[in-house]
């Protein structure tokens, strides 16, 4: 494996994830449940993992495995379910702003917990981002409500999304320095496996059973294909390709936090903005625009730091 091989599945995540970001507006226009989505993205992703587990060494034995395993899938379940409830309390651009800024958590953790080193780049790495994020909350505020029903609510909400996709992120670090590439398919085959099993577990997942139904509702709009029709292929397709981006996150950690989650989470941003932009026709502004632009010296900073 050449040196470069990290930066290059940091990039492949990241195109993952926009991708990923494609599949839930779509969803969201076809008025999906948030639970349906959830758990059948993550039963997807187990199962498109589980299928590489056969060639590789999985210690299934592990306690640790299992434990860190498990412990990702519930703060799954718990970020996702966060994001919808703040979604539905106030503005939504504010709740992606945090799990985007909770980049800090696993950069730090990394610091303290696996003795990672900080260089003086790293400052300018998240001031671009800070900016990059910033600015694509302001771009944001013209198409979305700006109320708040619940403060406090909101309040514990965005704290929640802050802090379970923080620690998310940390755990790959754990898996990484605790496993190296060893069972990674069948590590994210049992996080998404048991995201899915707690997801149908909480009172959204049960209501859902009962109702025997994917979508809440009519279409937001009228669709125009014959996917857009059907709401379930957007959640096999972010599973699919959820599965297919947290391998290619395993096997990016092995650089420092401060270098690959800044490229995962600047280009998953970039390109999240443009292909929404393109396929469902929203107006880019000029701060977005602005927005882009310091996303784009995140992920030219992120890979130029020395690991």
């Amino acid at each position: 494996m050449t040196p470069w091989s990290p930066v290059g599945f940091a990039f492949a995540t990241a195109a993952g994830n926009s991708l990923i970001a494609v599949c839930g507006k779509a969803a969201e226009r076809s008025r999906l449940r948030p639970i349906a989505y959830a758990v059948v993205f993550q039963a997807a992703a187990a199962a498109v993992c589980l299928a590489g587990t056969p060639g590789e060494s999985v210690p299934w034995r592990s306690a640790r495995f299992w434990g860190l395993a498990l412990a990702m899938g519930a703060f799954y379940v718990r970020a996702l379910s966060a994001i919808v409830v703040a979604n539905g309390l106030g503005p939504a651009s504010l709740p992606w702003a945090l799990a985007n800024l909770s980049l800090v958590v696993p950069i730090a953790l990394s610091a303290l917990w696996l003795h990672e080193p900080l260089v003086l780049l790293d400052g300018a790495i998240f001031a671009a981002f800070l900016a990059m994020v910033a600015l694509f909350v302001v771009g944001m505020r013209g198409g979305e409500k700006t109320e708040v029903t619940r403060p406090g609510r909101y309040a514990a909400a965005l704290v929640e999304v802050f802090l379970a996709n923080g620690v998310l992120m940390f755990g790959y670090k754990l898996k990484q320095g605790w496993f190296g590439a060893e069972g990674s398919s069948g590590f994210v085959a049992v996080v998404f496996g048991s995201g899915a099993l707690i997801g149908l577990a909480t009172p959204a997942g049960v209501a859902w059973l009962r109702s025997r139904g994917a979508a809440t509702g009519p279409p937001a709009q009228e669709p125009r294909s014959d996917g857009a029709r059907r709401p379930w292929k957007w959640a096999l397709a972010g599973g699919v390709l959820g599965g297919l981006a947290a391998q290619c996150l395993l096997a990016a950690v092995q650089l420092p936090a401060a270098a690959v989650f800044p490229i995962v989470q600047g280009t998953g941003l970039l390109g999240g903005i443009l292909l929404i932009a393109v396929i469902f026709r929203e107006r880019i502004n000029a701060w977005k625009i602005a927005s882009l632009a310091a996303g784009l010296a995140v992920v030219v900073m992120a890979g130029l730091r020395p690991p």
